[in-house]
């Protein structure tokens, strides 16, 4: 069984879709040319964004309208924190995303440093800023994991400086959709 959820903003783009398309039975199962293709319990079409938030760069990547792959999006360059919420902003704008999902980190012993502080000051900034809701993951070893994935795939230490931040926003927030999926009994 496949299960989404509709939000309220992109609930009207479902119907409209919807009411486009025959042989679609919006709940129990899809039809398209008289094959089912899967049986929907409920629909949900949103974007969320991740972020990698790092002293000097916000690593940015933005999920798939169903929320099951992260892609990267692009960085935004720390001037100052009005500045940078105004980018963060216009790109969640750009892209429709409904919440954000941040790097929190944490210590390897669970506790909180004064990282923690500084990303939770920002999370909060943001959801008062864009009222999206924003929720804290973390992120052990993202960085060193988008380290990783860029030397294997053999790219220059110029442009690897360029890439790592929305790689690690990527893996942040894929490993977010995971566990949403993994919770909803779809992994």
């Amino acid at each position: 069984m496949i299960s989404f959820f509709l939000s309220e903003r992109t609930l009207p783009k479902y119907r409209a879709w919807h009411n486009t398309k025959k042989g679609v039975v919006p709940a129990g199962n899809v039809v398209i040319e008289n094959k089912i293709l899967a049986v929907v319990k409920d629909v949900v079409i949103m974007r969320i964004m991740g972020l990698d938030y790092g002293s000097r760069r916000v690593g940015v990547a933005m999920s798939d309208e169903l929320q099951i792959t992260a892609q990267t999006v692009g960085t935004v360059l720390r001037k100052s924190r009005h500045r940078d919420v105004d980018e963060i902003a216009a790109i969640a704008e750009e892209y429709g995303a409904e919440k954000i999902v941040i790097g929190y980190p944490v210590r390897l012993d669970g506790t909180e440093g004064p990282e923690c502080e500084r990303v939770s000051r920002f999370a909060d900034i943001l959801e008062s800023r864009l009222g999206l809701p924003v929720v804290k993951w973390d992120e052990s070893f993202t960085t060193q994991e988008a380290l990783s994935i860029l030397l294997e795939a053999d790219v220059s230490r110029k442009k690897r400086k360029h890439l790592i931040d929305k790689v690690a926003a990527a893996l942040i927030l894929q490993g977010y959709l995971d566990s949403m999926r993994q919770s909803l009994g779809l992994a």
